[in-house]
């Protein structure tokens, strides 16, 4: 029989996963944007570029390092409004 040991860091990782609401198409003055919506704190997370009117979704990077690969983090840099 196979067995495999889940550590207590591996644990605290599944455990703190979170199940974001996407939302396809919400309006912003430049134009109409994807977000997420978490469902903890109910921010909005632009996802496709960079926006004023959401909160950004580098801040999730941060603690979420494998949420987007390195070509999706540049394309959403490039892409922003502020530019």
């Amino acid at each position: 029989m196979l067995s495999k040991t889940i550590s207590i860091t591996q644990l605290i990782y599944v455990m703190r996963i979170i199940i974001f609401e996407i939302i396809d198409d919400i309006e912003c003055d430049w134009g109409n944007h994807t977000v997420i919506q978490c469902p903890k704190c109910e921010e909005l997370f632009s996802i496709d570029c960079e926006c004023l009117a959401f909160q950004n979704i580098l801040k999730l990077l941060e603690s979420n390092i494998h949420l987007f690969s390195d070509g999706e983090k540049l394309d959403y840099i490039k892409n922003s409004h502020l530019n």
